[in-house]
């Protein structure tokens, strides 16, 4: 049934249509996420910022171990007849169940529309992650049931975290079970990836590589939010907006030169290093969540401008 529907969509594909289906795939990118993580989380509510940031390490660990652990091929691998948008091939990393793009989408649109508490806007969110689900079946990069499956698991995970941030307040009792699995799931996840490795034959090792990033991301997060919330309590409003703008764009610049020096190391010098690109998203999101934070305290506040 999945690859009879992708097939079906397949003869709507025109040149208009797939180039706003490209659009609208980009919104699930993981990079996407993190540029407007990193907007919230500096410049407008560090403690919303809080509860996204659980919801995308733990919804993002779930759907990264689960694709290790059923290891589904991508439909055009899984049908050699079935021909996918060529533009979007790049984009398809690892395998194929569940989808990616979805839970990044997911987990970001439907907590802002929790957030929200106009109906128009909540209507817009959840537009924008179906919109995204569809594009990855019209660009035939995932199946339906990859779509359906990631969107149920993260709304159901969000969810949760809405009605866990608005119950309890975000301080160290609280949290205490979310702080506890949000350090076991990382290691459930890297324990089910060495596994994988060491027992599946022909494995191919570049399709681990998303869930040892999402492990390194998750520790990187809980330590830094951690360190934050005990030494260095910065205050994300402090400033004037031409302040805002510029605490987010120097901020922002780093992280896409860290990102980018990274890259260069983890695939060039090492050569695709698996713990490489644990220890580097995890200093990415150290970075995020308590090293620039120091900045923007000694530079960014009433006290102290740049």
């Amino acid at each position: 049934m999945d690859m009879e529907i992708l097939n079906l969509l397949t003869n709507i594909r025109t040149p208009i249509l797939t180039w706003i289906n490209l659009a609208l795939s980009v919104l699930g990118k993981g990079t996407v996420f993190i540029a407007i993580f990193c907007l919230i989380f500096w410049c407008i509510d560090k403690k919303f910022a809080y509860r996204l940031g659980i919801l995308y390490v733990i919804s993002g660990l779930m759907i990264q171990t689960t694709k290790i652990i059923f290891r589904i091929p991508r439909p055009w691998i899984k049908d050699p007849s079935f021909h996918i948008v060529e533009a979007a091939r790049k984009s398809a990393t690892g395998y194929s169940f569940p989808s990616g793009h979805t839970q990044n989408v997911t987990a970001l649109y439907s907590a802002l529309a929790f957030k929200s508490n106009k109906r128009a806007i909540k209507i817009l969110c959840f537009l924008v992650i179906f919109l995204v689900m569809f594009s990855r079946m019209y660009l035939g990069v995932h199946t339906p049931t990859d779509v359906i499956v990631s969107f149920l698991l993260t709304l159901t995970i969000s969810v949760f975290i809405y009605y866990y941030g608005e119950n309890y307040s975000v301080d160290y009792n609280h949290l205490s079970v979310l702080l506890v699995l949000l350090f076991l799931l990382p290691m459930a996840a890297i324990g089910t990836c060495v596994y994988v490795y060491l027992n599946v034959p022909d494995i191919i090792t570049k399709n681990l590589i998303d869930v040892i990033k999402s492990s390194g991301a998750a520790f990187g997060f809980l330590i830094g939010w951690l360190i934050e919330r005990k030494y260095i309590c910065f205050n994300e409003n402090a400033t004037t907006l031409p302040f805002q703008i510029l605490k987010y764009v120097i901020g922002l610049i780093i992280l896409i030169l860290l990102n980018y020096i990274f890259k260069l190391i983890t695939n060039t010098l090492l050569n695709g290093f698996l713990p490489a690109y644990f220890i580097s998203n995890m200093i990415l999101l150290l970075f995020i969540v308590c090293i620039y934070p120091i900045f923007i305290k000694k530079c960014f506040t009433d006290e102290y401008y740049l």
